[in-house]
């Protein structure tokens, strides 16, 4: 998977936080539904800078879907201290949820994992972003 991040914007970024969106697995959602549900908090759109589908397919502003430009401060780790959105690159995997609703589960498909490890790179080799700054949302709190 090729992935190409805005020129311009190294440097902005100095961490990558994964999240999950904890949804069940049979939940098809991605980047339009997670805007939905922000704004139904209050805020201003989708907080993530890109979402993976549980088909592996990257939705990002890049692709016309409704997330937080390359550059610009997501709404993804609040509570973390001042500045953390602001310095952050957040990403949010479909799933994490067990089908029956009852905890966690590590349920990603083998296309999500393959579509993060590619964005992973390419934050690392496009933007700077050192490979020990990146982290799950959990390893902040």
């Amino acid at each position: 998977m090729n992935i190409t991040f805005p020129s311009g914007r190294e440097g902005v970024h100095d961490h990558l936080i994964v999240h999950c969106l904890y949804t069940k697995p049979s939940m098809d959602v991605g980047a339009v539904w997670t805007d939905r549900l922000h704004r139904g908090k209050g805020w201003f759109g989708g907080g993530y800078h890109a979402v993976i589908r549980r088909d592996g397919t990257l939705e990002w502003a890049l692709t016309g879907h409704p997330t937080r430009r390359i550059g610009s401060a997501g709404s993804h780790v609040g509570g973390c201290g001042p500045g953390w959105n602001r310095r952050c690159l957040g990403i949010a995997l479909a799933g994490g949820m067990r089908e029956d609703g009852k905890g966690p589960e590590m349920n990603f498909t083998d296309a999500q994992m393959e579509t993060l490890r590619a964005f992973i790179a390419a934050a690392n080799e496009q933007l700077g972003i050192p490979m020990e700054h990146v982290m799950g949302h959990r390893d902040l709190i």
